[in-house]
């Protein structure tokens, strides 16, 4: 399944996002605070797919927006930054005991621009940067570095 279903959208379940528009126009500690509170809220939503997942039999694709601005520079922001920060790390180590104990495959995909290949030097910087992204929530899930929890990438170069 990818991200998240109808059905648990139904339930009340969605992920939570934030545009750089209302981040930056926020004070900061503002801005944080919402923020964490929507980490938390799409980990939680995380797990709940997970359990979906694990009751269907199907393995999940992990959405890349868990952590909304992670990767945004003007932003600077890193899980310890947030207010609820433990939480998410209980949240996260939920996920991590439901995987390990259903052994649900996880992958994630990072969108069409990730392009670690490109000629384009920033995009290639920008790139490396959402990759070690999508590597710190794969490692805070309890994924394996391995083929059985992929980060597929397009290596594309126009």
């Amino acid at each position: 399944m990818c991200c998240i279903s109808i059905k648990l959208k139904n339930r009340g379940l969605k992920a939570n996002t934030m545009t750089k528009s209302r981040f930056l126009a926020l004070e900061r500690v503002d801005s944080i605070e919402i923020l964490s509170k929507r980490v938390l809220n799409n980990v939680i939503v995380t797990k709940e797919t997970l359990k979906y997942c694990i009751d269907k039999g199907w393995n999940y694709r992990v959405s890349s927006d868990l952590f909304p601005l992670k990767t945004l520079p003007e932003a600077n922001l890193d899980f310890n930054s947030l207010p609820d920060k433990d939480k998410i790390d209980q949240a996260f180590n939920d996920c991590s005991i439901l995987i390990k104990n259903s052994n649900i495959r996880c992958s994630t995909h990072p969108d069409q621009f990730v392009v670690p290949a490109s000629a384009n030097s920033s995009v290639a910087q920008k790139s490396i940067v959402e990759l070690t992204y999508h590597a710190d929530i794969m490692d805070r899930l309890g994924l394996p570095r391995s083929y059985n929890a992929p980060i597929n990438i397009h290596v594309n170069n126009p």
